[in-house]
C-alpha cells in the first residue's frame, strides 16, 4: 500500500495459470478458521493479469462453491443453528444490494484505485481481527500488564494464567529477565527462574522457590561463562 509504483502499473508478463489449484487449496483451508480470505488473494488475481471486472467475478464462482460446501459442513457437524441462519439472511441481503450498486459503479473505479481499496480493506479487517481475538485471548487467559518505574527499579510484567513473565532493570548496570510460576493453589508453591545480565557479575540464572505454608525460601544459581 505505501511503496511507491511506476507510472504504468500493468502487469506486462502474467503468471502461469497452474497457480490457481494452490490458490484455492490455500483459500478453502484458511477460510475454514478465518471465515473468509477473499481479499488476501486480489494480489494473485492481479498477477495472473486478470482486470477488476474479472477479478470480482472469479472471486463470485470461488465463493459460491466455496460456501456451499462449507454450509453443509457446518450443518452436518451441527454448527448452524437460528441465530447464525438469522444473521447469515441478513449479510446476505447487505451483499447482495451492494453488489448492485458496485456492478453499476465498478467501471468508473481506475484499476489502480481498486488495488488500493482492496489492499486497504484487508488491512483493516486484519486490524480489526486482532483486535477482536486479542481481547478474547485476554479476557479468557487471564492476562494483566503492570509497569512499575520508581528511582530503584524499572518492570514490565505479564501475568497467562499462572506465568508470569517479567524484564526488570534494577539499576543502570544489571537487567533481569524472570519467569515466574504458580500452583493451581497460590497459597501452596512458586516457582522462579531469573536470567540476570550483569557486567560485573555475568550472566547467570537463579532458581527461586517459595512455599507459602511453611515460609521456606530456596534459593540456587547457575554461573554461566561468557
Amino acid at each position: 500500500m505505501l511503496r511507491r509504483r511506476k507510472a504504468d502499473d500493468k502487469i506486462s508478463e502474467p503468471c502461469s495459470i497452474t497457480w490457481l489449484p494452490i490458490i484455492g487449496a490455500l483459500a478453502g483451508f484458511i477460510s475454514g478458521f478465518t471465515g473468509a480470505v477473499g481479499l488476501l488473494f486480489n494480489g494473485f488475481y492481479h498477477r495472473l493479469g486478470l482486470r477488476k471486472e474479472e477479478i470480482v467475478a472469479t472471486r463470485a464462482a470461488n465463493d459460491i462453491l466455496l460456501h456451499l460446501v462449507k454450509v453443509g459442513l457446518y450443518t452436518f457437524y451441527g454448527l448452524v443453528d437460528q441465530n447464525t441462519v438469522a444473521a447469515g439472511i441478513i449479510v446476505a441481503v447487505a451483499a447482495l444490494a451492494s453488489s448492485f450498486i458496485m456492478k453499476a459503479s465498478l467501471h468508473l473505479i481506475p484499476d489502480r484505485l481498486f488495488r488500493q481499496i482492496g489492499h486497504g480493506a484487508a488491512m483493516v479487517a486484519g486490524i480489526a481481527m486482532i483486535s477482536l481475538a486479542g481481547s478474547q485471548i485476554t479476557s479468557q487467559n487471564h492476562m494483566k500488564f503492570r509497569f512499575i518505574q520508581n528511582s530503584k527499579q524499572v518492570e514490565l510484567a505479564v501475568d497467562w494464567k499462572q506465568h508470569q513473565i517479567s524484564i526488570e532493570i534494577e539499576s543502570p548496570t544489571e537487567l533481569e529477565i524472570s519467569h515466574t510460576l504458580k500452583s493451581q493453589d497460590a497459597s501452596v508453591e512458586r516457582i522462579a527462574s531469573v536470567l540476570h545480565f550483569s557486567p560485573t557479575r555475568g550472566l547467570y540464572v537463579t532458581h527461586l522457590e517459595r512455599n507459602f505454608l511453611n515460609l521456606s525460601l530456596f534459593k540456587r544459581e547457575e554461573k554461566f561463562t561468557v
